[in-house]
């Protein structure tokens, strides 16, 4: 049986892209510790290359602590120090995204001009879109979709701080990206 199928068989109710984010991160995981592929059995798995993983960025600590406990549950072999550290990493990763901080990449990609500068854009492509929001919904095409596709997500946001993407933003609960309507 291959690695593969291991770990599709404990699994099950993972999709497809799942199963093969987490064979990449599991590959990943077995070159950090000097292997080419992933080696039949989990002796590799160690304490050892935890200490080399706790010394990475925290998005990769994180990344490579679950490929790891992913691993050991494909070999049949948990360890409590892998899934302690799992534990430990979602915390942290958790800890500092509710700081509600940019990162790097976040601060790097924000518009100067902030959130007036997105207001200004959403009025200008509300201006373009207008006549097509008046026609009837089965006559409008793909492009005037398209069009109106990118003003609301320009309009939203320019109204709402979100950490992430808007396809991870839940509705009427309430916590972090999370979207409740408020004063009606």
């Amino acid at each position: 049986m291959t690695f593969g199928e291991k770990l599709r068989r404990v699994c099950e109710q993972c999709t497809e892209s799942t199963i093969v984010t987490y064979m990449y991160n599991i590959r990943a995981l077995a070159k950090l510790a000097g292997h080419g592929m992933v080696p039949p059995n989990e002796r590799w798995v160690n304490k050892a290359l935890l200490d080399k993983v706790k010394k990475l960025s925290l998005t990769q600590y994180k990344k490579f602590t679950i490929a790891g406990q992913k691993a050991l549950q494909a070999y049949g072999k948990p360890k409590q120090i892998w899934k302690d550290a799992v534990r430990e990493a979602s915390d942290q990763y958790s800890a500092k995204r509710n700081k509600q901080k940019r990162t790097e990449k976040e601060a790097a990609n924000w518009p100067e001009g902030g959130y007036k500068a997105l207001k200004k854009l959403a009025d200008t492509l509300h201006g373009e879109v207008e006549p097509i929001l008046e026609e009837a919904p089965s006559s409008i095409s793909q492009s005037e979709l398209y069009r109106l596709q990118q003003w609301f997500i320009v309009t939203f946001y320019a109204n709402h701080a979100l950490r992430g993407d808007l396809a991870e933003v839940k509705i009427e609960k309430r916590g972090q990206n999370y979207i409740h309507e408020k004063n009606g």
